[in-house]
């Protein structure tokens, strides 16, 4: 941004002096000429600014989208159980860099936490198992491992395929104890 800007400096000394030199050598008169190129150069410096000043605005305007952007998949990636705990320390870096207020560096750094986040790997949660005793019902399990046994449903439907009726578990039989998504 910084050699963007010295160029466009360059070449506006670099005009004005061109301007000087030739309307030196048309005009026997110097003085007026000197004036009228003074108010032209101030046309262009403030006609400069003004594109600068919306350039910066155009640059928070997509520094600010793309931080919600990726807050929002991060939001849905963790929800569905991905790891995203670098992609939300690199946002937290663009969210600074936007408080400075360094734009290009919070529109850098969203797009890396949405890169990040893109590459997440879904968390792999250990299978808990359970050895059916005698006695034993899905109820019980259930109860057992969930504090309440109106949650056999889960169980059984986590087991349908060593378990086809619901009301049939067999001493010895190793089942799979599902995790339950908490609602939030």
């Amino acid at each position: 941004m910084q050699i963007i800007f010295l160029i466009g400096i360059f070449f506006i000394v670099f005009n004005i002096c061109n301007r000087l030199y030739h309307a030196w050598k048309m005009s026997s008169s110097r003085v007026p000429v000197i004036e009228q190129v003074q108010e032209e150069t101030g046309a262009d410096l403030e006609e400069n600014n003004e594109n600068k000043e919306q350039q910066l605005k155009n640059l928070e305007s997509k520094a600010r989208q793309q931080i919600a952007v990726s807050g929002e998949k991060i939001k849905i990636k963790k929800k569905d159980g991905y790891d995203v705990f670098s992609a939300e320390s690199v946002l937290r870096k663009a969210k600074d860099s936007f408080e400075v207020p360094d734009f290009e560096s919070a529109l850098m750094y969203a797009k890396e936490a949405s890169e990040v986040v893109d590459t997440a790997e879904k968390i792999v949660k250990p299978v808990k198992t359970y050895i059916v005793q005698s006695g034993d019902c899905l109820w019980y399990i259930s109860k057992k491992y969930f504090k309440r046994g109106s949650n056999w449903y889960d169980i059984w439907q986590a087991n349908k395929e060593k378990i086809p009726d619901f009301d049939l578990i067999y001493r010895n039989q190793n089942i799979i104890i599902p995790t339950l998504q908490k609602n939030s």
